[in-house]
């Protein structure tokens, strides 16, 4: 799920592939092992600032985690 329409048509468009390609190739590869596993993978539009559990922490974690990064108290992770 997510709040951002630009993040997810970059993935069901194919747009800017090159612009972000260590993202693209990251991504495809989660797709691919979730997909090994049985999983379905769905990108799902949710509207952004409406309350939706999930989506609240998701925004929360993130801005700690990209807080964390800027201030130098946590290194961007290589991979996932």
């Amino acid at each position: 799920m997510s709040d951002c329409q630009k993040a997810i048509d970059v993935f069901t468009l194919h747009s800017e592939f090159e612009k972000y390609s260590e993202i693209w190739e990251r991504v495809l590869l989660i797709c691919d092992k979730l997909v090994d596993c049985s999983y379905e993978v769905k990108l799902v539009k949710i509207p952004g600032h409406s309350d939706i559990y999930g989506n609240v922490l998701a925004d929360q974690k993130a801005k700690d985690i990209a807080s964390e990064i800027k201030r130098g108290l946590r290194l961007a992770p290589r991979e996932v």
